[in-house]
């Protein structure tokens, strides 16, 4: 009787059995192999030594398909844990700055050596090299103006120079779009504020003439549609 009690339990208990090994054994994703219990920790920080928040740290295996990772903290640091013994790719990286990283090998019976990144800052022009959706967004803003949407446009082109100041020549984007929609007191004060954003910059128009052209072109442009024809005239001579 108590060998058939056992019998009929034993697939319930099977099964219970299964439950928990699955809850104990780590999900590995596509098949990744070189995971264990080693251990990584480090610092990110700029070029001044302040801490880099919320930078992503990917740990990836040299000798298998294994991919880890991380964020840092309010103070830069970061932990990431189950890697396998053997050669691996720290890489740090966060909009906005250069990426970096190291190779390293990683142990899993003693404490690994402590990785800190330095990110550099990237210029206006790196950056957006670097964030293909900048590119994306002027080409919007183009499209919007030519279907007639200038405010629409206009705003996608002040959302980029928001983010990509160093790039001021498209203010000349913002400043035809608010001729085309007939403010031409806003058109001029675009194209005047870009003249003196270029001399700041550079202190001569010489240094980015074709910027600077266009903009005085665009200048006599709208003073001939307000009427000032002497205006237009020295502009359009410039």
């Amino acid at each position: 009787m108590p060998f058939r009690h056992l019998g009929r339990a034993c697939p319930a208990l099977m099964l219970m059995v299964m439950i928990l090994i699955a809850a104990l054994v780590p999900s590995v994703q596509g098949g990744q192999d070189n995971l264990g219990r080693g251990r990584i920790s480090g610092r990110v920080v700029d070029p001044a030594g302040d801490p880099v928040e919320g930078a992503t740290i990917t740990a990836q295996s040299r000798e298998g398909n294994a991919k880890l990772e991380g964020t840092t903290d309010k103070k830069g640091n970061f932990a990431i844990i189950g890697l396998g013994t053997g050669t691996w790719r720290i890489m740090a990286a966060k909009t906005g700055y250069a990426e970096a990283s190291v190779e390293m090998s990683i142990t899993q019976l003693k404490a690994n050596p402590p990785i800190n990144f330095k990110l550099q800052k990237l210029t206006g022009v790196q950056e957006l090299r670097a964030d293909k959706s900048g590119l994306a967004a002027v080409d919007k803003g183009n499209q919007l103006a030519k279907q007639g949407d200038f405010d629409g446009a206009i705003a996608v082109f002040r959302e980029f120079l928001a983010e990509y100041p160093e790039l001021y020549p498209v203010r000349l984007n913002v400043a035809e779009a608010l001729l085309n929609k007939g403010d031409a007191d806003g058109a001029e004060a675009e194209y005047k504020g870009l003249l003196e954003r270029i001399l700041q910059v550079h202190g001569d128009y010489a240094k980015d003439k074709s910027t600077a052209v266009r903009a005085l072109s665009g200048l006599g442009e709208t003073a001939l549609k307000k009427g000032d024809l002497e205006a237009g005239r020295t502009y359009l001579s410039q």
